[in-house]
C-alpha cells in the first residue's frame, strides 16, 4: 500500500444556533474544502433548542457524509448534547467514552472511530474538553493519552479550551495548530487543534474564517501517512 492522504478538520458549530439549525448552511461552508473526516463539537441531537431536530443527521446528509457517529456528553432539554465525527470512509468501529470531570463541571466525553481508508484502519478521536479549569483538562488529556497509547496513525481533533503548550502532553504527536491559527475569534485564541501521530506529514493546513455561522473558525489539515 502506498502513501495515505486525508483532508480532515475540526469545527465547533455552536449547536447550529447561529444558522437557526439550518444545517445545509454549514454544509455549504465546508463543501469547497473537500474534507474526508470532520470532528464536530457542540452538537445538539433532538434538543428543544434545536427544535427537536437531529442536527448531526441533517448536517451529514447535506454535506454528503455517508458515515457519522455521535458522542453524547450530557442530556440537554429533551435530547443530547456532545460531539460527533463525520466521514466519507466507512466507520467500522466506534466507542463513546465519558471523560473524568470535577463536581459541578459540565460532563465531557470523547469519540473514537476506526475508519477504513482504502483498507487501512485509522484511529480518529474527537473531543471537547472542560472549560472550567486547567486541572480538569489535565486529567482529561491524561485519560485520552492513555487511551490512544501512541498508536501509529492516530488523529485527534477537538476544542481543547486551552492554548497549545498544554496540548503537547499527547504522546508521540505533533500539532497542526501550535499557536498559529486563531480559531476562537472573540479572543484570538488557538484553542481548537488537530493533533496527529508523529508519522503523519502535515502537507497543508489553514482556517476557514467563519463570519456569522458559529463563534469558532474551522481548522483543517491535509495529512499524509507513508507506509
Amino acid at each position: 500500500m502506498g502513501a495515505l492522504t486525508l483532508r480532515v478538520a475540526t469545527f465547533n458549530i455552536k449547536n447550529g444556533i447561529c444558522v437557526k439549525h439550518d444545517m445545509a448552511r454549514l454544509a455549504e461552508l465546508i463543501d469547497p474544502l473537500e474534507l474526508d473526516v470532520v470532528g464536530l463539537q457542540e452538537v445538539d441531537v433532538c434538543t428543544e433548542r434545536a427544535k427537536g431536530l437531529d442536527t448531526l443527521k441533517l448536517f451529514s446528509e447535506a454535506a454528503g457524509y455517508k458515515y457519522y457517529k455521535f458522542t453524547p456528553a450530557i442530556d440537554y432539554k429533551g435530547g443530547k448534547y456532545g460531539t460527533a465525527i463525520m466521514s466519507r470512509y466507512p466507520i467500522v468501529e466506534y466507542e463513546a467514552v465519558k471523560l473524568r470531570t470535577f463536581e459541578g463541571h459540565e460532563g465531557r466525553a470523547y469519540g473514537h472511530a476506526v475508519i477504513n481508508v482504502n483498507g487501512a484502519g485509522i484511529d480518529f478521536y474527537n473531543t471537547h474538553l472542560s472549560v472550567e479549569s486547567r486541572d480538569a483538562r489535565t486529567v482529561q488529556f491524561e485519560q485520552i493519552d492513555k487511551a490512544i497509547d501512541a498508536r501509529r496513525g492516530f488523529i485527534l481533533t477537538g476544542d481543547f479550551n486551552t492554548r497549545h503548550p498544554d496540548r503537547t502532553v499527547i504522546t508521540s504527536s505533533k500539532l497542526v495548530n501550535p499557536g498559529i491559527y486563531p480559531t476562537f475569534p472573540r479572543t484570538g485564541s488557538d484553542i481548537d487543534d488537530i493533533i496527529v501521530h508523529k508519522d503523519w506529514s502535515i502537507t497543508d493546513s489553514g482556517i476557514l474564517e467563519i463570519k456569522t455561522e458559529s463563534d469558532h473558525n474551522l481548522l483543517w489539515a491535509e495529512l499524509t501517512l507513508n507506509p
